[in-house]
């Protein structure tokens, strides 16, 4: 399919999609539901349904380093992020803007609004699913060591470049966290941590996050003091991940503000009941 017709299908869909949501929020008497019905209703179909998600300009954002070696990056909180080397000036800048939307502090998706579960000072973390590493970067000066786990062999060249100036606490892990350990490309996190120590989780794995947890038992249960975990890819993921945390002795789990529609865009992807919290946040004393 040529790329004018997949952006008239991807339109198509959107319509579609949009039509499906507002029909479900029809008639809500649930006050953050309604606001959520009149936001899509005036501004159309997104991710994120709420006023800020409107204030990001992609077009503002400056992209540093040179086409030719491959090294494009941007400031984020006075440190470089990198991006995929196959990436040109205008992907850097819409993943990017989606990166800044994702992380305001209004957001659903937004990482760091509940400082209790923010790491503490030299604290052991683990990041998994870290693409390009925003949560990591943001709290690399603040804890002893790092494990970034991203399966995605695209990412790992600019996650090196990412946290070169920290090379002495990070640690690159290029597989797949899952339930069980396959020896080659799928590890689980008792395995890999089974003689390491760990004490903060944050994980985003596009779905995977109930693998992650079967194959991290004895690690939740036992070392791990704070987790987050994103809810918002499969319907009934919050009350999942939930269940699991509790199970293994969480004292508290609470979600993030708000809700996402993950899948705005793909209608294989949207599911009932379309509204997703975004994050879990766990801990215990």
């Amino acid at each position: 399919m040529r790329h004018k017709e997949e952006i008239v299908a991807r339109e198509i869909c959107s319509r579609e999609n949009q039509e499906r949501v507002i029909k479900y929020l029809e008639g809500s008497e649930d006050k953050e539901r309604k606001a959520i019905y009149d936001f899509i209703k005036d501004h159309g179909l997104g991710t994120f349904p709420y006023p800020f998600s409107l204030t990001y300009d992609a077009e503002n954002i400056e992209v540093f380093g040179s086409e030719e070696r491959d090294e494009k990056y941007v400031l984020y909180d006075g440190k470089k992020l990198y991006f995929k080397k196959k990436w040109d000036e205008e992907e850097v800048k819409r993943y990017f803007n989606s990166l800044r939307i994702e992380q305001d502090v209004n957001s659903p998706h937004y990482y760091f609004g509940k400082g209790e579960y923010l790491p503490s000072k030299d604290d052991v973390i683990a990041d998994i699913g870290a693409a390009e590493g925003i949560w990591a970067l943001a709290m690399i000066e603040r804890c002893g060591l790092v494990y970034l786990f991203e399966s995605d062999g695209e990412w790992i060249k600019a996650l090196k470049a990412t946290f070169a100036p920290w090379s002495d606490k990070v640690v690159i892990v290029n597989k797949f966290v899952g339930a069980e350990d396959d020896g080659e490309n799928i590890i689980t996190l008792d395995s890999f941590f089974a003689d390491k120590r760990i004490d903060c989780v944050k994980a985003d794995i596009e779905g995977a996050e109930e693998d992650m947890l079967r194959g991290g038992e004895t690690v939740f249960r036992d070392k791990v003091s704070k987790a987050v975990i994103c809810s918002y890819h499969k319907p009934g993921d919050e009350q999942m991940i939930k269940s699991y945390l509790d199970a293994y002795g969480f004292e508290r789990t609470e979600t993030s503000d708000g809700y996402m529609i993950f899948g705005a865009f793909e209608e294989e992807i949207l599911k009932p009941p379309y509204l997703s919290r975004g994050l879990v946040f766990a801990g215990r004393d």
